[in-house]
């Protein structure tokens, strides 16, 4: 599973913090870190995710935005880059999920755009439901009167 990523030419944890869309006439800045980049050849790029997870039924849909994003990000660092691919690879198991990118574009660009309309069309952080799920990786719970 692992040999195209030892022998291609890559980089590792590629950060970025870019404006990837625009909504409304307004930037939109999306941060995050590409696990690993494989430059395939000069216009052809694979994005790999590693996953922690224990099963890989259904994955491919649940962090198809987050590639769908690292997407935008890779082709935006490097403008050659013109097709990209990605996989999910689960180091538990000892394997790998490809995941379309490519072909699914629109929907991408499409689903983003839903999702960060809804954010921004929020008044005020009253209507953010908390999410106590995700307390453990939050970086403001000394703030927060929901934290778990």
């Amino acid at each position: 599973v692992y040999r195209q990523i030892k022998s291609a030419n890559s980089l590792s944890e590629r950060s970025f913090l870019l404006p990837l869309l625009q909504i409304n006439a307004k930037d939109v800045y999306f941060s995050g870190s590409i696990d690993r980049l494989l430059f395939l050849d000069e216009n052809t790029a694979k994005i790999v995710d590693f996953k922690t997870d224990g099963q890989m039924q259904g994955k491919d849909e649940e962090y198809f935005m987050q590639l769908f994003i690292y997407a935008l990000a890779a082709k935006k660092l490097y403008p050659k880059i013109k097709c990209l691919t990605g996989e999910l690879h689960f180091v538990r198991l000892n394997n790998m999920l490809p995941v379309d990118i490519s072909s699914r574009e629109k929907e991408g660009f499409t689903q983003l755009k839903s999702a960060l309309e809804q954010i921004m069309n929020k008044k005020d952080e009253g209507h953010f439901a908390a999410n106590t799920d995700w307390c453990r990786f939050c970086g403001y719970t000394y703030l927060c009167p929901y934290k778990a």
